[in-house]
């Protein structure tokens, strides 16, 4: 969590957290899961931009399986409309990705900035895990790294079982 931080500090605050807790849980799970990779971008190619979401690339037997973001937001801007550019590209890689969102900050909440920019991409609602959509979770306070890694480890599971 993220404590008395400016904004930019704790937006960067959650992007570390998300980033660092990706990488072990891909360190975690693949001395358990064979043909598990991760990158931390997507190149794109010579007809698609590329892009650097913070959980980076989950790749099962070189499937896109998982990936996320950490965005924090007040109640006002627009931090969170570069969201849909990520998960677009994603998309058009793996159209069934579980791409999973942890938002923070006073916009974190249903009716705040971040609920009402993202309703469209998340029809299940907020709080809702569901794998090979897009799943986000709203805490203003933020997240410890326990919840975090539990989630994307999940999500990598949950998703291999389906491709099995």
């Amino acid at each position: 969590m993220y404590g008395k931080q400016s904004q930019t500090d704790q937006s960067t605050a959650l992007d570390n957290a998300v980033k660092r807790v990706a990488s072990g849980v891909f360190e975690t799970l693949k001395l358990i899961i064979p043909y598990l990779t991760w990158e931390a971008w997507y190149k794109g190619d010579s007809y698609n931009v590329g892009c650097r979401p913070d959980a980076g690339l989950f790749y099962y037997k070189g499937i896109l399986i998982v990936s996320g973001e950490g965005k924090h937001q007040q109640d006002s801007g627009n931090a969170i409309e570069r969201w849909f550019k990520n998960e677009r590209i994603l998309r058009k890689v793996e159209p069934n990705v579980t791409f999973i969102t942890f938002a923070s900050g006073s916009g974190a909440y249903e009716k705040g900035r971040i609920g009402k920019i993202l309703r469209s991409a998340h029809p299940n609602g907020y709080n809702n895990y569901q794998v090979g959509e897009n799943s986000c979770y709203l805490k203003p306070d933020g997240f410890d790294d326990a919840f975090i890694f539990k989630t994307l480890s999940k999500a990598v599971k949950d998703k291999i079982a389906l491709i099995e």
